[in-house]
């Protein structure tokens, strides 16, 4: 799951935007995106065993200043997660838009010049049959 979370990292970061991992610093530099995850959920559907693959869910937390500034966010990260195709080491897992959440403000978090932050989520399928890279 490492692998998957520091590939999505890198998607979103090619728009320059600041992403953390579960945990954000005292003072995060607004806005920013948080991914987290679960540890990752391999799924056997043969009984030899050989058919491993991945189906889970990745969250995507946008945060900004204002309500308005979430939504620009979101519009600037969907078209770089939606439908991505990541290699994981020879194999291929591929993202999907699973759900969203609506905008919010997080009350127990206080702005430094007052107010408080806006967020929302989205949730993402990671899918991978476990197949290599190139095969049908």
């Amino acid at each position: 799951m490492k692998h998957i979370i520091a590939e999505i990292r890198a998607l979103i970061a090619e728009e320059s935007v600041t992403t953390y991992f579960v945990d954000v610093p005292e003072k995060p530099s607004l806005p920013y995106v948080l991914v987290w995850a679960s540890p990752g959920r391999e799924v056997t559907s043969s009984l030899s065993g050989d058919d491993d693959h991945i189906s889970d869910i990745i969250g995507l937390t946008y945060v900004a200043e204002l309500p308005e500034s979430v939504l620009d966010l979101a519009a600037v990260v969907r078209p770089l997660v939606r439908r991505a195709r990541l290699d994981l080491g020879g194999f291929v897992a591929w993202l999907r838009p699973h759900d969203s959440q609506p905008v919010d403000m997080d009350r127990s978090v206080s702005l430094p010049g007052g107010g408080n932050p806006a967020f929302a989520v989205d949730l993402l399928r990671v899918i991978s049959d476990g197949q290599p890279l190139g095969s049908s």
